[in-house]
């Protein structure tokens, strides 16, 4: 499902509109992430903006609000129980997060 989707993208990835960003490069440096996005999408951030946006996105404070970015796969026996987040379905226990351990190179183990 997923390598599907990012490679459907692969081919516009030198697209002036498409910005291509790869996590291990943003566990590295997440502030430089930051900066590289904001100035893709023409947002400017004084320090403090730019500190504050660096620390919502950081794995810590993105554990700490998991639920969040619960899900739901439509048709997948894995995810039978439905609770309605807002306007959409997701999972009602914290087994369909999309936010994982957060370690570089641990997607190998979650897609295999």
């Amino acid at each position: 499902l997923y390598f599907g989707y990012a490679k459907s993208w692969w081919k516009f990835r030198n697209e002036p509109n498409v910005l291509l960003m790869h996590y291990n490069d943003m566990r590295k440096d997440l502030r430089g992430g930051v900066k590289k996005i904001a100035k893709f999408v023409d947002v400017e951030l004084n320090e403090e903006e730019l500190d504050r946006v660096t620390e919502k996105c950081g794995f810590d404070h993105m554990k700490k609000i998991q639920d969040k970015f619960n899900y739901l796969l439509w048709g997948n026996d894995q995810f039978k129980s439905q609770v309605m987040c807002g306007t959409h379905y997701c999972r009602s226990d914290k087994e369909g997060s999309v936010i994982q351990k957060g370690k570089v190179g641990s997607g190998k183990n979650f897609f295999t």
